[in-house]
């Protein structure tokens, strides 16, 4: 950026020629504040949550692969209806069929 076109930060359009250092400092710092909130929400507070969360999201992919509903198989486990077969099962057989 070589300080001749408008920047656009948070939504905040600010043209070249109104463009001071304190207005680039107040638009980084916008950015930098959204920036630490994005990272604050994607966070967990214990190592047990980051367990957790690491343990679904890996689930998740997991039942993507494999062509599975991940909701229908986690609400299938949690009702013990047993009607999706486990993930290793399921693994073992698209083994088989590659």
């Amino acid at each position: 950026m070589d300080g001749t076109e408008p920047i656009n930060v948070a939504g905040i359009e600010v043209p070249a020629e109104e463009r001071t250092p304190l207005v680039d400092h107040l638009l980084r710092v916008i950015e930098e504040l959204r920036a630490k909130k994005r990272k604050i929400r994607a966070g967990t507070q214990s190592e047990l949550g980051r367990r957790c969360r690491d343990a679904f999201v890996s689930l998740k992919k997991t039942c993507r692969k494999l062509g599975v509903s991940f909701w229908q198989y986690l609400q299938d486990r949690i009702r013990r209806t047993h009607e999706i077969l486990a993930l290793p099962d399921l693994m073992r057989q698209a083994a088989q069929q590659a």
